[in-house]
């Protein structure tokens, strides 16, 4: 059995026969030695997750590892949470038609939300944000009413989805020199105005019947905002995250409920005052 890590070849011998379960074990301890994690691993070229843990190592002809720091596992399981949440979404809505096929497949279902919840979870921590995850969702759902709870599940997994990329940006701007960040801060604070403007013409969409091309451009504007929040976390500016997260959950609201009045409220009024109010106190910390 070979065992290679990070592409490298490992020099080691086994004592005995161990099972798959064992070795994994024994790679966790060896890397958290040097405070590192193991991220992810296949065994003879097939996923970690459609292998026996109980195999043993005579059956295992070769196991590539990846090892690394809390940034790397970081990024690794929010990929993997977002990949999945996508492709969640997009059966959910292949299958919008079909809840007989949805309620058969539960089981399946629930098991990948609570692997979303535990990850999140995890995450979180790592983050030490101090945000709470909704895990009732994920602990009330049952094969006998996945169904009937379907809107609330994508607004639930939207919400973790826009939070996991919030980590995601954050996890990037960590890794960037003061200088970097300083730069994508200014570029940010200098396109609010634009916002604000695109912020107009959204909400003069959705009062004249041209929501697709509202939605287009608010989802724009969600994005450059995603960037900014996760710049104001970097600098410390906690409140005017949770602030703007607020925000954001009113705007699902109104879309979850297909409340085109209210939704054009809070983008015309709320969100461009809550920009404004963004725009002014840093030109106040400028002045200082």
């Amino acid at each position: 059995m070979d065992i290679f890590v990070n592409d490298q070849k490992l020099d080691f011998t086994l004592d005995r026969i161990m099972t798959l379960s064992e070795i994994v074990e024994h790679l966790q301890n060896w890397a958290s030695g040097d405070q590192l994690y193991l991220i992810d691993y296949i065994v003879n070229k097939t996923d970690s997750n459609l292998v026996s843990h109980q195999m043993s190592s005579a059956e295992i002809d070769r196991i590539d590892a990846w090892i690394g720091d809390k940034n790397d596992l970081i990024q690794f399981t929010t990929n993997e949470i977002i990949s999945y949440i996508e492709k969640l979404t997009k059966y959910f809505s292949i299958q919008e038609n079909s809840d007989s096929l949805i309620k058969k497949n539960s089981i399946e279902i629930i098991a990948g939300l609570q692997w979303i919840a535990e990850g999140y979870e995890s995450i979180n921590n790592i983050f030490a944000s101090g945000r709470e995850i909704n895990t009732d969702l994920f602990r009330k759902i049952s094969s006998e009413n996945i169904v009937s709870e379907r809107e609330e599940l994508h607004y639930i997994l939207y919400q973790i989805y826009r939070q996991l990329m919030l980590f995601k940006r954050s996890n990037t701007l960590s890794g960037m020199s003061d200088t970097e960040k300083a730069d994508l801060s200014i570029k940010f604070y200098n396109q609010i105005e634009e916002a604000q403007s695109n912020l107009e013409k959204i909400a003069y969409n959705l009062t004249i019947g041209k929501e697709k091309q509202a939605f287009f451009s608010l989802e724009t504007v969600i994005e450059w905002l995603s960037d900014g929040m996760a710049v104001m976390e970097q600098n410390g500016k906690s409140d005017a995250v949770h602030e703007c997260e607020a925000l954001l959950g009113a705007i699902d609201l109104a879309l979850n409920n297909n409340d085109l009045v209210e939704l054009a409220d809070i983008i015309d009024f709320d969100f461009k005052d809550f920009l404004s109010t963004l725009k002014k106190n840093e030109a106040r910390v400028e002045v200082k």
